[in-house]
């Protein structure tokens, strides 16, 4: 080969991320030209990946995620994980035609191909999905082999009567499932409270926007809406709610109960008060259920994190000057995403299919039936065919 492409794996259109490969003997001093790598270089080892910058001079592009497959004298292949938006896109492809690159659209590259396997082709098919950097790479760890390998690597201490070390790391993933799952499918977590006790403003301030229309007049909400909030960068699916109050307004009534019903449903409730309020039970009917004290930039004296002495357990906020929210979003990161890192660092099972096939390994491992634990594995790396083109993963 002696072109360098660059090739748009995914297909056109609005999505999370969209993948391109880029490979051929140039791949690397393109990237070098097209990210601003000098304070981090570009990866230099086969499976390594990290977050850059796209742009070329002091025009920035995009935050992308990087992964070198392969480098060599002769040929290099770059995997690299954009925002999926078209404009995106289209700015990204023009800056590689501009240093040199030939630019395509089509399926994976022929030189990826032969090594996919299942778990590979289940990642690539989940890309567009991937809303976040920690999802994004949890595919690209994927897409990179790593997780094949972890598979592959427990069959072969089945097959050696090794038991034990394949049960532990089948056990470890089946315990990071409990937070990658929500990388994709979002905690659903529902604001509640009266009228006037900063729900809206909270909501705001959650997801960065001003989505939600705020005001003194109470009943302002009278419907509830949702929008995909980010707790140190995992999200979840924040709702807003109407006040909690009696009232005689039709309208309002049935934003009041559509509300309810949302927060039932919900995985998590958030119940906010004015400082000024004293606790109320009613709504711990819904559980899990954590009190929020609002407004602490009008509390006097000097607000803490303990709570009032009528409901010590509640978090003092300020959704209006940002007071407590850290805190508040690293509480409930740690609480939705359970011993979740950071950044990922290690290739793990991301859909419901592989949890379900490893549990029944796990399962067959204990009643020391070597055969049917091999079998579950052997699913994982070769049954992705019989699942729909369309499939996200989600069984």
């Amino acid at each position: 080969m002696t072109e360098t492409t660059l090739t748009l794996e995914t297909p056109p259109g609005q999505g999370g991320l969209a993948l391109l490969v880029l490979e051929g003997p140039k791949a690397s001093a393109y990237l070098h030209q097209c990210t601003r790598s000098n304070r981090l270089p570009i990866p230099s080892k086969d499976g390594q990946v990290r977050l850059m910058t796209l742009g070329i001079g002091q025009d920035v592009l995009d935050e992308v995620l990087i992964a070198q497959v392969k480098n060599s004298e002769d040929r290099s292949i770059f995997e690299i994980g954009i925002h999926g938006g078209p404009a995106v896109v289209e700015e990204v492809l023009g800056m590689f035609r501009q240093v040199g690159a030939s630019v395509q659209r089509g399926k994976l590259s022929d030189a990826l191909r032969p090594k996919s396997c299942s778990l590979e082709a289940e990642a690539l098919s989940m890309l567009s999905l991937a809303q976040t950097a920690a999802a994004s790479r949890v595919l690209l760890l994927a897409l990179n082999g790593d997780l094949r390998q972890i598979i592959r690597q427990c069959q072969h201490q089945i097959s050696q009567e090794e038991q034990d070390p394949a049960q532990t790391t089948l056990e470890g993933l089946i315990s990071d499932y409990a937070w990658v799952r929500g990388l994709f499918k979002h905690p659903r977590i529902a604001l509640l409270g009266p009228p006037n006790a900063g729900k809206s403003t909270l909501f705001n301030a959650l997801i960065g926007d001003k989505r939600a229309i705020t005001s003194n007049i109470a009943g302002t909400t009278r419907d509830y809406i949702e929008e995909i909030a980010l707790l140190e960068g995992f999200p979840v699916m924040l709702i807003d709610t109407a006040g909690l109050r009696e009232t005689t307004d039709h309208i309002e009534e049935q934003g009041i109960e559509y509300g309810l019903q949302s927060a039932q449903e919900a995985d998590l409730r958030l119940y906010l008060r004015d400082p000024s309020e004293t606790a109320t039970s009613d709504f711990k009917t819904l559980e899990p259920c954590f009190t929020l004290i609002n407004k602490a930039d009008t509390i006097v004296e000097k607000p803490g994190m303990e709570g009032h002495s009528e409901d010590k357990d509640a978090i003092i906020v300020s959704a209006k000057t940002g007071q407590g929210l850290d805190l508040l979003r690293a509480r409930l990161r740690r609480l939705l995403f359970p011993n979740s890192p950071m950044v990922p660092q290690k290739a793990t099972i991301f859909c419901d299919r592989h949890f379900e096939l490893v549990k029944q390994c796990l399962a067959a491992i204990k009643a020391k039936e070597s055969a049917r634990a091999q079998s579950f594995l052997s699913q994982l790396l070769e049954d992705f065919g019989k699942l729909s083109p369309n499939s996200n993963g989600q069984r």
